[in-house]
This record gives structure tokens, sequence and C-alpha cells, in this order.
């Protein structure tokens, strides 16, 4: 007992690390990355029991063969990047894997959750005071010991009707927003009205610092994130269906007048305008003002067009195009660069993983009224959609998004085989 509650510690120290700082102090959760391993391991060798859910371990299996295969592929073609992004193939698949395989029983994996709470508040927090602070609300104070300046930054651009922040850590919110607000939605997921108080304003900063981030998949999210969370419930059973749209409609007319309160604010005092903040949303749709990410999607697609079946391998490039001489074999466009590089048939692996997941959890939705899983299948299906246009499941420190999901299901299913 003592041992879970030092390992639970520990691992709710490292998820808020990773949630916090994503591409910051790496030298902070090396240690504890090289911990749990060695703790995984040697679980796996002593505990006589399969510790990952069977329809889990055939989609995992399948991603991470995915992985070794166009790895190989890669090296074959001389591919120069092949080295540089196999931790994005597989290393983070085998590592994450191992982290489930730690996290089995539910209050283990409610301590994260909770932690993710609180980490996802800090970050809403601390970038809302740094926009204050250079809005000149509020005295400035150093805040390199925490971030980087020259990855941490915000704009006000003066005429032009929007501001943008530049920030690592705003990413959390694609898969926290519709999380949160599916806790709001959902009937009995959260326990005291001061609690669920709590949660509503939590909901409010978000969409502040979404709007002032300047950032359309932020706007995307949070016009898309009802959406998402209805979808999902649409599984639970009629009685329960019925209480959740009664209780998801009084949130969602709260949260719309406190929000036009809000942007009535930022439109006289800030100098915003609805105008260009909706044109700025739209823009991403229109490939004379977003010609990088067309342009981008045409070539890879040409040249997933010369070899369909099984694409280039892992790290090629494109030879007359460069989105970044440091790292020519990355591109924005996440699924089109999965064509690129993997063809028909590593794509459909991909797409074999995701629905294996999304199956796995509507089943449990389906069975059990399980409102947490709605909300955890609704930040997944959140942060897929906007990795199609930026890849932030390249990144180690998001990788969590995936499995987050992934652990519950694992639990949830472990649990009730060992109890039949």
């Amino acid at each position: 007992m003592t041992n879970n509650k030092v390992i639970t510690l520990l691992g709710c120290v490292f998820f808020f690390l990773l949630v916090v700082f994503p591409a910051e102090h790496m030298s902070w959760k090396l240690p504890f990355v090289i911990l749990f391993v060695v703790i995984a391991l040697v679980k796996v060798v002593v505990v006589n029991r399969q510790p990952i859910y069977r329809p889990l371990l055939v989609v995992l299996f399948a991603i991470i063969a995915k992985g070794i295969i166009w790895t190989a592929i890669g090296i074959f073609n001389g591919n120069r990047g092949v080295i540089a992004v196999l931790n994005i193939n597989l290393t983070w698949y085998f590592l994450f894997s191992l982290f489930m395989i730690l996290i089995d029983n539910i209050r283990m994996y409610k301590r994260l959750l909770t932690t993710l709470l609180f980490a996802s508040t800090f970050i809403v927090v601390f970038d809302l005071i740094y926009i204050f602070m250079a809005l000149g609300f509020i005295p400035y104070f150093d805040t390199s010991f925490l971030y980087s300046p020259s990855e941490f930054n915000f704009s006000i651009y003066s005429g032009a009707g929007f501001s943008y922040l530049s920030a690592n850590n705003i990413t959390v919110l694609v898969f926290v927003y519709p999380f949160t607000l599916s806790l709001l939605f959902t009937p009995n997921s959260i326990g005291s009205n001061k609690l669920r108080i709590f949660v509503l304003v939590i909901c409010l900063l978000q969409i502040v610092l979404a709007i002032f981030s300047g950032r359309r998949i932020l706007f995307l999210t949070v016009l898309l994130s009802p959406f998402y969370i209805y979808f999902f419930a649409i599984f639970t059973k009629k009685a329960k269906r019925r209480a959740f749209f009664d209780r998801s409609v009084q949130y969602f007319l709260v949260l719309s007048f406190m929000f036009v309160i809000l942007l009535k604010f930022l439109l006289s005092s800030l100098d915003f305008s609805l105008t260009t903040l909706s044109e700025r949303l739209f823009s991403a749709f229109d490939s004379d003002k977003e010609s990088i990410r067309f342009v981008q999607s045409e070539m890879l697609f040409a040249e997933f067009a010369k070899s369909p079946l099984i694409g280039h391998g892992a790290g090629a490039e494109i030879l007359n195009y460069k989105r970044s001489s440091k790292w020519p074999w990355a591109f924005e466009m996440s699924y089109y660069d999965d064509l690129f590089k993997s063809g028909l048939l590593g794509f459909s692996i991909f797409l074999f993983f995701a629905l294996g997941i999304f199956r796995s959890g509507i089943r449990l939705v389906r069975k059990h009224n399980d409102s947490l899983m709605i909300g955890l299948l609704s930040g997944f299906l959140s942060i897929l959609i906007a990795n199609a246009t930026n890849p932030f499941l390249s990144s180690f420190d998001c990788f969590w998004m995936i499995f987050l999901p992934m652990i519950y299901i694992n639990i949830k299913e472990i649990t009730k085989s060992s109890n039949e």
C-alpha cells in the first residue's frame, strides 16, 4: 500500500511537469521516466497476469509494428530523418505502454485526473497573468525561470483587432477544455456544488485564454467541444441521456451569457474586433491566407501518389520543399505527412489504432453510462482533429493525450476481468 502511495505521488508530480512544461525542463522529467520504466518492467516480470486489456494490446501491437516496419523502410531508402523521428514512431509508444501498466487502479487514475485539473488551472492562471502583465494591467515580474522567453511571448496587433500568445503549454486546452466541459454537462460527475462552481469558472477562464491566444485551433476547440460531448453522450441509456441534455443546456446557457459579457469587454476595452476574430478563424480554410499549409498538403499528396501503398518510409523528405532547414522531414499537416511516409497501409494501421480506442471507450459508455469516459473520448477526438494541422502528437509531452483514455479503459476492463 505504501509503495502504491509513493508511486502515485511521484506519478502525479511527473504528470504535472508533462502538462505544465511541454518541451521544457527535460532534465527534471528524465529521472521520473527512468524510474517508472524500471518499476514497470519489474511489475511485468513479477505480476503473473496480462497487465493490458487484450483489444488495447492488439492496437498497441499494431501501432508499434507500424513504427518498426516503416523505420526499416526509411533506413532501406536512406532517409536522413529516420533516426530523428524514431522516438515519435516507436519509443514514445513503448514508454507510455509501460506507464499504462503502472496505473492499475481507479484511485491512482483519479489522482492523475485531479493533477490534470490543477495543472491546467495553473496554466490558465499563469498565462492570463502573463497577458495582463503585457497589457500593463498588473506589475511585471520575471517568468524566465519557468518558461524560456524565446518560446513564451504575447503580442497585441494594434489596429488588427486580435492578439497572439506564443506558448507551448496552451496546447493542453485542446484536450482539457472538452474534458472539463463534459464534467459540467454530465450528471453525477462532480460531487459538490463548490467543486462544480470551480469547474465552471475554470471553463470560462479557458475560453478567455483561448480568445486572447489568437490560436484558431483553440477557437475551434471551444466551438466544437459541445458537439464532441453530445456525440458520445448518444451512446448512454435513454434515461441518462435525457438528464445529460437537460444539464448541458443549463450550463451551456450560463457559459454563453458569461462569454457575451466577456466579449463585450474585449471589444470595448482592448480594441478587439469581432469581424477580425471571425475572419482569423475562417482564414484557416482559405488557401490564399493560409498558403503554407495548402501548398504543403498538395506537395505531400503528390509525393504520396508516387508510392501510395507503403509510402517513402520514416524520415522521408520532399527534395524541392523544406518547411524547416533544421528538420526538413517535419511538416504541420500530420495526416498528409503520414500518408506520404507510410502510405495507405501504414495510415490504415493508425486509423485501426484510433478507432480501436474509440470502440473500447464507446463500449464502456454504452454498457455503464460512463460519464468520465465521455469526457476522455471528447478530449481524444479533439486532439486527433487538432493534430491534422498542428503536429501536437509529435511531442513526448503531448502523448499522454492519447494514453489517458487508454489507461482508463484498461483499468475498467482489467478490474472487471479480475472480479469475474
